[in-house]
């Protein structure tokens, strides 16, 4: 029987394969993957269980958390998202780049007076284009 990948998220940094192959034993998960300091993994059932699985486990307790079930969706391809214009070197902020991310950062730092100066935000949210990030406090740079 063909086999299909379940996305199981809101995992504890402690569980393993074992534990995930246990609670998931009625389904006979195999192919386990846990994405290590992410709180998630992938596993594989046989694809006729899909939807049992996923009614049946999204939302159970494992290891104190409730974890979520779902089917896994293909990973993306093409450049990520994101980035764009850079950060700033004690000064304004970066911006957000065209096409995604959630904008740039805070430039940080301190300029050569002692004041501290943070930075913008960037711009844009998800698939707009950023804006440059703009001065947000401190004194202007001296050069």
């Amino acid at each position: 029987m063909p086999k299909a990948s379940l996305f199981i998220g809101n995992l504890s940094y402690s569980a393993n394969e074992e534990h995930l192959s246990a609670h998931f034993a009625a389904f006979g998960a195999d192919n386990i993957r846990i994405i290590e300091g992410k709180g998630f993994a992938f596993l594989d059932i046989d694809a006729g269980d899909v939807t049992r699985a996923i009614e049946g486990m999204d939302g159970t307790e494992l290891l104190g958390r409730r974890i979520r079930v779902s089917e896994a969706r293909p990973k993306e391809r093409g450049p990520r998202p994101g980035g764009g214009e850079g950060a700033s070197f004690r000064g304004n902020g970066g911006g957000g780049g065209q096409g995604g991310g959630y904008g740039g950062g805070y430039g940080g730092g301190e300029d050569r007076g002692g004041g501290y100066d943070r930075g913008g935000y960037g711009g844009g949210t998800r698939g707009g284009k950023g804006g440059r990030g703009g001065n947000r406090g401190g004194r202007e740079p001296r050069w």
